[in-house]
């Protein structure tokens, strides 16, 4: 699971939400969301398509589709769970749009 903000690719702060593997009656359900509005950026996943779990660097990278303003794109997302260590977490979709950075807030668990 992941919640919180990087900088975004034009400034200002990109938003992401993840859930690979939700829990059961608390209302969530599988996805990947990011937005960075200084680059126009709107992202919700509508399939995961694979999911790998890298338990010696604590990363997690799951692939699949979704839209980014309303347009059908693929993407691959990564997180990192760092411990103590602010998270890393990177995004790059099928229409160009990529970032990665350090998490100024929120966090990453994979547990």
């Amino acid at each position: 699971d992941g919640d919180g903000t990087i900088n975004g690719t034009n400034g200002g702060g990109a938003h992401f939400y993840f859930d690979q593997d939700p829990c059961e009656g608390d209302g969530s359900r599988e996805s990947v969301d990011e937005q960075d509005p200084g680059s126009g950026t709107d992202f919700h996943s509508t399939s995961m398509t694979a999911a790998t779990f890298d338990d010696i660097s604590h990363t997690v990278t799951i692939m699949g589709e979704g839209t980014n303003a309303g347009r059908p794109v693929g993407f691959t997302m990564v997180g990192v769970d760092n411990g103590i260590l602010p998270g890393l977490f990177s995004l790059v979709l099928s229409d160009g749009y990529a970032i990665t950075g350090t998490l100024l807030s929120g966090s990453i668990q994979l547990q």
